[in-house]
């Protein structure tokens, strides 16, 4: 085999490993965008049987929103209190049933949200999406940034992939100079020393 032909085979040999060193880090990344966490919404077939109760109800955008406030959650509650007779009159006993569980699941979200956990979260959630929006283009397409789907605590980071153009120790230290809210995990390989 020729010098040329070995650093041919070389080079196949590097990208298969680096193909699947991306593959495995997208299996066990959150690698979607994270953006905003939908907050909790009353399903549309609830509220359809709520609009032909009334037309009070029907016009009330906050009720027909998403419910990410405390003080929407408040307004819900007394809207659907002060028309529970005819909402129950007029709904089918198990949607009411489902309206109401709806309601409890939002109050839920939001207590989670506002706890240390749930900020934490979002927070985790905002660097990741600025981290990836930053990094270089000549990297893009081999660094994977997320959370660890692998991991049972959810409030982690997980940066990992492929540079020929900078060392593992610069990677690490372009992504903490981004400031992380926590210390993340990175699994590098890099052909630079």
């Amino acid at each position: 085999m020729t010098e040329e032909e070995k650093k041919s085979l070389q080079a196949t040999v590097a990208k298969w490993s680096r193909a699947f060193i991306l593959e495995r880090l997208n299996d066990v990344v959150d690698n979607e965008p994270c953006g905003d966490i939908p907050h909790e919404r009353i399903e549309n077939k609830i509220l359809d049987e709520i609009d032909k109760c009334s037309d009070i109800l029907k016009n009330d955008t906050i009720l027909h929103g998403e419910l990410d406030s405390n003080a929407k959650i408040t307004h819900v509650k007394t809207i659907i209190s002060e028309h529970e007779a005819q909402l129950k009159e007029a709904m089918n006993p198990d949607t009411y049933f489902d309206l109401m569980i709806a309601i409890k699941k939002a109050e839920k979200e939001i207590k989670w949200k506002n706890s240390k956990q749930g900020k934490l979260m979002s927070a985790i959630a905002e660097w990741v999406e600025k981290a990836r929006s930053v990094v270089p283009n000549e990297i893009r397409d081999t660094i994977v940034i997320g959370r660890n789907l692998c991991d049972n605590a959810p409030c982690n980071i997980l940066i990992g992939g492929y540079s020929d153009m900078m060392s593992i120790a610069e990677l690490e230290s372009f992504f903490m100079s981004l400031n992380p809210p926590i210390e993340p995990l990175f699994v590098f390989t890099t052909m630079k020393e």
